[in-house]
């Protein structure tokens, strides 16, 4: 009897992990209802033609570190508008905060963090939290998207 559940667990074993080396891909629809699921990164030129800037603002956060990054935490909250056909996958974006005098072009610190799911042709909402070495009202920032990754179609 130990025997046959023994042979059966395993025979289900294999049946069950038949083909486990292989990953699969979701599949993702896009604005114009098509079936996408290969990801693939968008260019620089395609970036700046089709995301069109972050708009986002720049808090001071209530939350402390008593270990490890010391730096202050703040809250990045703002929205990417994706002028592409596709949905994005993921954009990673650089927030870089400089010196308060316009004419400075001295970066204090920088901090990245990235945006899930952005629907083609809509906007996505998003709040991060950061950690930069800046005082309050003492910095001007800038956000740049450095990639974003699309499902396109096979």
């Amino acid at each position: 009897m130990r025997n046959r559940i023994a042979l059966m667990s395993a025979a289900l074993a294999c049946v069950t992990l038949g083909g486990c080396d292989r990953t699969a891909i979701p599949n993702v629809r896009t604005a114009n209802g098509q079936t996408a699921s290969k990801p693939q990164d968008l260019t620089d030129s395609q970036i700046a033609e089709y995301l069109q800037g972050v708009y986002a603002t720049v808090v001071p956060s209530h939350v402390r570190s008593v270990t490890g990054d010391l730096r202050p935490h703040w809250i990045v909250a703002g929205r990417i508008s994706n002028k592409y056909s596709h949905d994005l996958k993921k954009v990673k974006v650089r927030l870089t905060a400089f010196e308060k005098d316009e004419n400075s072009s001295t970066v204090l610190d920088t901090a990245e963090f990235e945006v899930e799911d952005v629907p083609a042709m809509q906007a996505r909402a998003f709040r991060r939290q950061v950690q930069l070495m800046v005082f309050p009202k003492e910095f001007r920032f800038t956000c740049t998207i450095l990639s974003a990754t699309v499902t396109t179609d096979n």
